[in-house]
């Protein structure tokens, strides 16, 4: 089974600047099952299984399409969320090299 991920294309698309007719004609084709979405599933969104699934997707499309540029927002809060603050990074780099040899 093919998988694309819509979500994630719209959102690069959006942050490298693209306008809401790209979006919107990014959206038709994978309504339409053409190009990268022929013969192939949302690999995050399982309607079938899960409806309420598509609700989050609906929202970011929906604020994508409303106001393209908040993709670098909504990109720069999730690496604040999963990356090491520059404390603990620094806390790295200050161990001793020879740590990990005396385990």
């Amino acid at each position: 089974m093919r998988t694309h991920n819509l979500l994630m294309v719209l959102m690069s698309a959006a942050h490298e600047g693209q306008r809401r007719k790209a979006l919107i004609r990014e959206i038709r084709q994978c309504i339409g099952g053409r190009g990268l979405y022929e013969n192939s599933e949302d690999e995050l969104i399982r309607p079938r299984e899960d409806p309420l699934s598509r609700l989050p997707r609906f929202w970011t499309i929906l604020q994508l399409l409303t106001y393209p540029a908040v993709a670098r927002r909504i990109v720069a809060k999730t690496i604040a969320n999963y990356s090491l603050p520059e404390a603990a990074t620094d806390a790295i780099k200050k161990l001793p090299p020879n740590l990990l040899e005396t385990l």
